[in-house]
């Protein structure tokens, strides 16, 4: 959590209650937070992150592809197989 979205308070009683009196004593302190945490929200959204999730694995997807088209003999076993990949991309032997 960033002191922009949220309180961090040290690990005692003591620390925790200054915490929430500056919390609850602060309108100000209340509205930032407030707006901080609707921005972030919207950042970390289930929408945002499945829209993350898709692009990386298009990325993905998209790199497996470029590679087979780079390197026409590695074949789609030895791809699947990453042990078959050596140090450049060496094709691996056929059964391995």
């Amino acid at each position: 959590m960033s002191d922009r979205n949220g309180l961090l308070a040290k690990h005692d009683v003591a620390g925790y209650a200054s915490e929430v009196v500056s919390f609850f004593s602060s309108a100000s302190l209340q509205r930032n937070l407030r707006r901080a945490a609707l921005d972030a929200g919207r950042t970390y959204s289930i929408d945002a992150m499945v829209g993350s999730f898709r692009e990386g694995i298009r990325a993905c997807l998209a790199w497996r592809l470029r590679v087979l088209e780079f390197v026409p003999k590695l074949t789609r076993a030895c791809f699947i197989n990453p042990s078959c990949i050596r140090a450049r991309l060496q094709p691996c032997r056929e059964g391995a």
